[in-house]
């Protein structure tokens, strides 16, 4: 099959010859375009994220120990511990060879004393669909999330999106909805009047970007028609050669909520309940929409 996901550059060339051609696309583009190396002596004190969402507090409740999150992206570098790496692309390297999937990784789990995760304790499955060229079939996309269903994951995480729908991903998402995974995905960084597929779909917890003073990004797509804008400017994170860099994007962001609902559903299962995506959306909406804190929705489930 063709390759349709394609990389910002290659996008804008072709809407400019076709606008009716159907377009797919990794949120890969405006993410890396936002990249530089920050100094990793003063990391903790600068994680503005780690501070708006108080993960400190956040931690006290839940460190995700009892979740597993299907990481779908470009894989993950060596020197990150997961449960499963699994490489779909059929390249020389099973691990990362991109950088995108390395830093959404190390948002989730954080890395060493530099990097603080969201969700420490999770377990993540790490899939491999994008290699560096940022292209990516699309039924390689559908591949890996029946192997996340098969695998009986609790979350996946995908931030990556598309201009038009699939229907083959789309009948796998609700085929992993049914049973009781949480599918989270990124809103779009292109100014856009409606949210990128899978993120439009009612199912799936869609993510939009903020900055650390509470703004939604200008590049956000549709913001108000995400479940939760989180942050997603100036976010430090770890790349493929273990250096600290920063970006933009609501990648970023997708990958902090992904962290956070693996909180709220740990919380949950410990207590004898099992959240439903329904009742997920519900919660975050309430983040967005009011002063609830993240800390008081995880305390108050």
């Amino acid at each position: 099959m063709k390759k349709i996901f394609i990389s910002l550059k290659e996008l804008l060339y072709n809407y400019r010859k076709s606008i009716s051609m159907v377009l797919f696309l990794i949120i890969v583009g405006l993410v890396y375009s936002g990249y530089s190396t920050i100094f990793s002596d003063q990391i903790i004190e600068e994680q503005w994220n780690s501070r708006y969402m108080n993960y400190n507090k956040l931690h006290k409740i839940s460190t995700g120990e009892s979740q597993t999150i299907a990481l779908i992206d470009s894989g993950i570098s060596k020197f990150q511990d997961v449960k499963e790496n699994i490489d779909l692309t059929k390249s020389k390297s099973s691990y990362d060879t991109n950088g995108h999937g390395t830093t959404m990784y190390s948002l989730i789990k954080g890395y060493s004393n530099k990097i603080t995760g969201v969700s420490p304790d999770s377990k993540i499955i790490s899939i491999k669909v994008m290699n560096s060229d940022e292209s990516i079939n699309p039924e390689t996309v559908k591949n890996a999330i029946e192997i996340a269903i098969e695998k009986n994951v609790d979350i996946i995480s995908l931030s990556l999106g598309s201009t038009k729908e699939n229907r083959g991903i789309a009948d796998k998402i609700n085929e992993a909805t049914s049973k009781g995974i949480t599918v989270i995905s990124s809103a779009g960084d292109y100014e856009q009047d409606f949210l990128l597929f899978p993120a439009s779909l009612d199912n799936v917890i869609s993510v939009g970007s903020i900055a650390a003073n509470g703004r939604v990004s200008d590049y956000t797509n549709a913001p108000d028609e995400t479940t939760i804008n989180a942050p997603g400017e100036e976010i430090l994170m770890v790349e493929n050669n273990e250096k600290i860099i920063e970006a933009n994007g609501s990648s970023e962001a997708t990958a902090i909520i992904t962290g956070y609902v693996s909180l709220l559903k740990d919380k949950s299962l410990k207590e004898g309940k099992q959240l439903t995506t329904s009742e997920i959306q519900k919660l975050l909406l309430k983040i967005k929409e009011s002063d609830i804190t993240y800390a008081e929705v995880l305390k108050n489930i």
